[in-house]
C-alpha cells in the first residue's frame, strides 16, 4: 500500500513539474537545512478575532513575517483579518473550508474544502493563493489530485511547536511551547502553530527575541523557497504526519 501511495504521489508531482505551469512552486514543500538563518512560522486555523491581532502586532513589532494557513469558514466571518494578515506582508495559505479529516470525503467534498477557500480568499486579498494544508495533516491521493486542479503546492512542517491542549486536557505554557520551538529551528525550517490559543500568542514574543537574537530571520513559505530553492518533497506516509501532529 505503501509503495501504491509513493507511487501515486511522485506521479501527481513529476506531472506538476511538467504541466501545471500557472504555480510556480513545486507540488511538495518542506524545510530543509540552508546556510542563510532564516525560518518561516506558520499559524493554523485562524483567523480568528481575539488571538489573530495580538498575533498580527507581535509580528509587526518584530518586523518578522509569517504564512497563515487559514479555515475558509473562519475567514468568510472575518474578511477583515484576512486583509490585515495579506496588508502587513503575510502570506496566506489555506487548510481547508470547515476543518475537517479530507481522506474520509468524496472527490467532490474535497474539491470544495480546496477550492471555496481559495476563491474567498484570493477575493478578499486580490492576491493569488499557492499553498495549502491539510487539517491535521491529513491527506491522500485523491486530495494530491484536488491541489493539482486548484494549482496549489501542498506545506509539510519541520517543527511543531505543540501548542494545542494534549490528549489528558492540558493546556501548555507559554514558555514550553517556545522552548519547543527554539530549541528544534534550525536554518531553512518550517514551523508549525497554531492560531485562535491564547498561549501561542502569549509565546509568540520569546519565540521571536530568542531567535531573533540568534541571528534568524523570519520570512513567508515563498521567500523560504527563494533562499533555498531545493525544497522539494515527492513524498510523505500519512502515518508519519499523524504521528507529529499526535505527539505522545
Amino acid at each position: 500500500m505503501k509503495k501504491i501511495f509513493f507511487v501515486l504521489i511522485l506521479f501527481f508531482s513529476l506531472l506538476g513539474f511538467c504541466a501545471n505551469a500557472s504555480n510556480p512552486y513545486p507540488p511538495f514543500i518542506a524545510g530543509k537545512n540552508c546556510i542563510k538563518r532564516v525560518v518561516a512560522l506558520t499559524f493554523d486555523d485562524g483567523p480568528h478575532l481575539t488571538t489573530t491581532p495580538n498575533l498580527l502586532n507581535t509580528l509587526r513589532d518584530y518586523n518578522a513575517k509569517a504564512t497563515f494557513f487559514v479555515v475558509g469558514r473562519d475567514a468568510s466571518m472575518c474578511p477583515d483579518l484576512v486583509y490585515r494578515e495579506a496588508y502587513d506582508g503575510h502570506e496566506i495559505g489555506l487548510h481547508s473550508y470547515y476543518h475537517e479529516d479530507l481522506t474520509h470525503m468524496s472527490t467532490e467534498e474535497i474539491d470544495f474544502e480546496v477550492g471555496a477557500p481559495k476563491v474567498l480568499v484570493e477575493g478578499i486579498t486580490k492576491k493569488p493563493v499557492r499553498f495549502f494544508r491539510a487539517p491535521g495533516g491529513q491527506y491522500n491521493s485523491s486530495v494530491v489530485e484536488s491541489l493539482y486542479r486548484h494549482d496549489l503546492s501542498y506545506v509539510f512542517w519541520n517543527v511543531l511547536a505543540g501548542d494545542y491542549t494534549d490528549k489528558n486536557g492540558k493546556e501548555p505554557s507559554p514558555d514550553l511551547i517556545a522552548s519547543r520551538v527554539i530549541s528544534a529551528v534550525y536554518p531553512g525550517a518550517i514551523v508549525v502553530l497554531h492560531d485562535g490559543l491564547p498561549q501561542t500568542a502569549q509565546a509568540l514574543p520569546l519565540i521571536l527575541e530568542t531567535l531573533k537574537d540568534n541571528g534568524y530571520e523570519f520570512v513567508t513559505v515563498s521567500e523560504l523557497i527563494k533562499t533555498r530553492n531545493n525544497l522539494y518533497y515527492f513524498a510523505k506516509p500519512v502515518e508519519t504526519v499523524e504521528k507529529q501532529v499526535r505527539p505522545d
